[in-house]
């Protein structure tokens, strides 16, 4: 424990703490930069300056410069769990960091845009909406040039993002974008998206947000069009043959409009499709989700700031949310006794809940993956799902991966169609893509070289989704290479390491890490200093 001089504040210092930390939330970083350091002027040895400062500088990603300011506080006060919980995002790699009144429900995989959007503020007094529920302390945000209308929250961005991670690669519609906050999180989350805004008609308004779809990088993924829905939307769906698989709706929040714009993304939804509103909270945008129930649609609501609900038909399920539990939760009474979703309480298994399922899976197919293996890359995937996972190779082991990433994305690559046909028989939500390798094992050194003499020998005709999403894990286990005559996996290790590559923060496990292709393709596309563990004859990177 830190002694009592070290523990306990002047009046003077607590004020100056209460300023830094009102700045901080605010994104006033210079101001809050400034209390800090008085305080710490004034009252040398406390250790609350010193965490608040440390939080100021990793919202800056002044990393290095946080950590010095963590560890003092940590020195003055070792019970400082602030501190504990900065440093060690830090040091573990986790940078996200978000300021005093924002939520993200547990489970979500957290993501944070604010870089691109040079404006960003919080302001929880400007808005004049009725509808506006300034009861939840949580922090609405804001473009300081426009504050009179506000994002969406934190919370609510990230159930868009993880719901469009299990649309990857698909088309997707947003109905109202304001400044292009939601339309960033959507797009970041994989899929191919068109936007309909009748302010893209204002340049300004079109600039500001093409500027944040191009620093966030996805501006090759989204088609801005300015128009009014629903008309808008028909003519788009009919001249492009479009149908969309995730609908957001944001637009005209005034009856009839979200009415209507129910009614048009009815009739141009996939027929396995996910759609969601926001501001619920309103009756009017409440009559065009309810629309979605009349017509037989799975309804339920999100618990959130200002309540997003959704709407879903098909083989598609909305992600789990955990609303905020420090918060006193009510309902206006146009949504008593609606379906809310709640974080399903197994959603992310305890460890070794999935052991007994391995070793019964191991015990009746020998000869594939140990037993220590499937229990070393399962323990991985499961701490971290929901995300995108990649696998070389179908098989008896497909249902397995599905069930620990059943709320992200699974993908299969197999080039035997028989195989593909008889586990797709089995298992009827796989989502798996036949490929064809054209290579022979026995060719493995010659195809290195012609590598490495600059031919494009070893990449892979795919769907251009594959090299748009940002994969969490990839799982080499195929094609077959047992025999010089099979396909060998030279094409899938090198896809693998470009995949990883192109996005990062991906974990690669390669099995059969024993044989002569296996070995020198890895050690050729694979850096040592990426390597992270062996288990048998799996190899485990982290790129």
């Amino acid at each position: 424990m830190g002694n009592f001089a070290n523990l306990t504040a002047s009046s003077e210092v607590l004020g100056l703490n209460e300023q830094a930390g009102t700045c901080l939330a605010c994104g006033r970083f210079s101001e809050a930069i400034a209390a800090c350091h008085q305080a710490i002027k004034t009252q040398p040895h406390h250790f609350g300056a010193y965490h608040i400062l440390g939080q100021v500088l990793q919202a800056q990603h002044k990393n290095s410069a946080a950590v010095r300011a963590y560890r003092i506080a940590l020195e003055l006060n070792p019970d400082c769990t602030k501190a504990q919980q900065g440093l060690s995002q830090i040091l573990s790699g986790e940078d996200l960091w978000f300021p005093p009144g924002d939520y993200v429900s547990s489970g979500l995989r957290k993501i944070k845009c604010d870089r691109y959007f040079p404006n960003l503020v919080v302001d929880n007094i400007s808005s004049k909406w009725q509808y506006h529920r300034r009861e939840i302390p949580h922090n609405r945000y804001v473009d300081q040039q426009f504050p009179t209308v506000g994002f969406i929250t934190r919370d609510e961005a990230h159930i868009l993002y993880n719901t469009a991670l299990q649309f990857a690669g698909k088309p997707a519609l947003e109905i109202g974008c304001w400044l292009g906050w939601s339309t960033c999180h959507l797009a970041l989350g994989g899929v191919i998206l068109d936007v309909i805004d009748p302010g893209l008609a204002n340049p300004v308004f079109a600039s500001r947000v093409g500027s944040a779809l191009q620093a966030a990088g996805v501006t090759e993924r989204v088609e801005l069009i300015a128009g009014y829905s629903p008309a808008k939307v028909a003519e788009i769906a009919r001249s492009c043959h479009r149908r969309w698989s995730l609908i957001f709706i944001d637009g005209n929040h005034e009856a009839p409009g979200p009415f209507l714009d129910a009614q048009i993304c009815e009739q141009v939804a996939a027929d396995d499709a996910l759609i969601l509103f926001h501001d619920l909270v309103s009756p009017d945008v409440f009559a065009g989700w309810n629309y979605f129930r009349d017509r037989g649609w799975n309804v339920a609501i999100y618990q959130t700031k200002q309540i997003m609900g959704v709407a879903w038909r098909g083989k598609v399920k909305p992600i789990a949310h955990q609303p905020d539990p420090s918060v006193s939760w009510t309902l206006p009474s146009h949504l008593q006794w609606q379906w809310i979703l709640n974080h399903d309480s197994d959603s992310v298994k305890n460890d070794g809940y999935y052991y007994p399922i391995i070793d019964k899976l191991v015990a009746d197919n020998p000869g594939q993956m140990t037993v220590a293996e499937y229990r070393y890359i399962a323990d991985i995937i499961n701490h971290q799902s929901p995300g995108n996972l990649l696998i070389f190779g179908v098989g008896k082991d497909s249902g397995l991966w599905m069930d620990i990433n059943r709320h992200g994305k699974t993908v299969f690559l197999e080039d035997s169609q028989g195989w593909l046909t008889q586990v797709k028989n089995t298992y009827a939500d796989l989502e798996a893509y036949h490929i064809d390798y054209q290579t022979r094992r026995q060719n493995w050194a010659e195809l290195l070289m012609k590598f490495e003499q600059g031919e494009d020998c070893l990449s892979l005709d795919l769907p251009n989704w594959i090299y748009d999403i940002s994969w969490d894990w990839i799982l080499v286990d195929g094609p077959a290479g047992y025999t010089p005559e099979t396909p060998g996996r030279m094409k899938s290790i090198y896809l693998a390491s470009q995949l990883a590559i192109k996005y990062g923060d991906t974990d690669v496990f390669v099995h059969d890490c024993d044989r002569p292709v296996e070995i020198a393709y890895t050690s050729y596309f694979f850096p040592k200093n990426i390597f992270i563990k062996q288990i048998n004859k799996l190899n485990h990177y982290k790129l």
